[in-house]
Formats: structure tokens, sequence, C-alpha cells
């Protein structure tokens, strides 16, 4: 074979293996909601178009597209929140995050990039929630909080990228309670939030009783150098007895009740 064959079929190659690797990608048709919100707007439209095609394709990279929909998301969460099928496209972009979470429960790293923007929009869709607004978004917020009580049923260790993630669920949940607390009147069950975050602290406390206990370990570390120190109060907060005894008190409250 001469140096000037070699282009040639080495062109000839790479037409063949993108001819058999083409694929005609088709956009679910449930997606149509999401488009139709911005549909308006053509630079928002032609980008969610290209977003939810490498979504859709059979062979799609989370890693290139989490950050993208990530940054879709919170852009433009308000054309969303403001919109009458806003509550439907918030249980379609959630979908798509906790879909993204299954196919790459191995991948500790994405699962963690997954989660944070999952989080992240979860936690500002919130934040921008009203008396009035609340409402209307209650049955896909609970949704969304029963799919997040499940995630354990993927795998224990991908359900913790959320006990002690960078978005703590405890903030949604006191900004959701506060609804309440200044407005009784107003309509939202809690069953749902109570629940995931029962389980949430029954994880982050059975982890820490899985570790060392820092009050002996630092007494026996320190020894007498330390003995004039005013961390033992500090740590006797953090210690075993005192994390069993808020696991305890956890354990006997029904939230069914």
């Amino acid at each position: 074979m001469n140096s000037q064959q070699s282009p040639n079929l080495q062109s000839d190659a790479l037409k063949a293996n993108l001819q058999e690797t083409a694929i005609s990608v088709d956009i679910p048709s449930h997606f149509s909601k999401l488009q139709e919100v911005v549909a308006r707007y053509q630079g928002l439209s032609a980008k969610l178009e290209h977003l939810l095609y490498e979504i859709s394709h059979p062979y799609r990279n989370w890693l290139i597209i989490i950050p993208e929909l990530r940054a879709f998301v919170l852009k433009n969460l308000n054309h969303y929140r403001r919109h009458s099928q806003g509550a439907a496209c918030f249980t379609l972009f959630t979908s798509i995050f906790l879909e993204a979470l299954a196919d790459s429960q191995k991948n500790g790293k994405l699962v963690s990039m997954i989660m944070e923007a999952m989080l992240a929009y979860a936690d500002k869709l919130i934040s921008s929630l009203n008396a009035t607004t609340l409402p209307v978004f209650e049955n896909d917020l609970n949704m969304f909080f029963d799919r997040l009580h499940q995630l354990d049923q993927l795998d224990t260790e991908v359900m913790m990228y959320m006990v002690q993630g960078h978005h703590p669920m405890k903030k949604m949940a006191i900004t959701l309670i506060s609804f309440g607390k200044n407005d009784p009147a107003i309509p939202f069950s809690y069953h749902q939030i109570a629940r995931l975050m029962k389980k949430i602290l029954t994880l982050n406390y059975t982890y820490w009783l899985e570790e060392e206990d820092p009050l002996p370990w630092f007494k026996n570390e320190c020894g007498a150098y330390c003995q004039h120190w005013k961390a033992g109060a500090k740590l006797a907060a953090i210690s075993h007895k005192t994390i069993q005894q808020h696991l305890d008190t956890l354990c006997s409250i029904n939230i069914d009740a």
C-alpha cells in the first residue's frame, strides 16, 4: 500500500462508520410542554430543542448534558413558573435529572453533579413560590419528594449524595413549613416532605454513629494537654450518645399519625 492510497481508505472507513452509527433521534412527545413554554423565544426554543435532542439520543453523555440542563432550568425558571404548564414542566425537568441518576449510579462524581444540579433547581423553585403559587405546585412537588424518598431503591449510596450534599433538603423543608406558619389556611400537604426528612435524618444519624465517636477520640488523643480546653461541651453535642438520642426521638415520630 502506498502513501497516496491511505488517506482515501481512511476517509472511506470514516464515512462507513458514520453511516453505520448515524441514528435518527425523535424527541418524545411528552417534552412538547417544555417546548411550548418558550416557543415564542426563538433563541431559547432552539437551545431547548438541541438540549432535548441530546437527552433523547441513545448515546447521550450526561457529563455534558447535566451542566447545560442545570444552566437552562435555573436561568429560565421564571418563564416556566409563571406558565399554566409550569408545575408539569417541573416534573418533566426533575424526571430528566432522576433518569440521569438511574443511568449514572455507579459513577460517584457524576451522581454528585446530577444531585447538586437537581436540588439547586428544586431549591430555587421553592424559594420563588408564594402563597398563591405554592398550591399550584403542590402535587408536582410532592411527587418529586416521593421519588426522592424512593432513591434508596436504586442504591443507598446514591441517596447519601442528597443526605450530605451542597443543597440540604432541610433548607427546602424550612421554606415550605414557613408558608404554613405564616398562613395556616394555605392548602398544602406536608406529609411527603416530612417523610422524606425523616429518612434523610435517619440516614445521616446512622452514618455518624458508624464513624468514630469524637468525644472519647479527642480525650484519648489530647490527654492532659487539653484538659482545660472548653471543647468538651461542643464535642458532646456531636457525640454518639447525643446523636443516638436524636435518632431515638426521630424514630418515635409517627409521620402517618
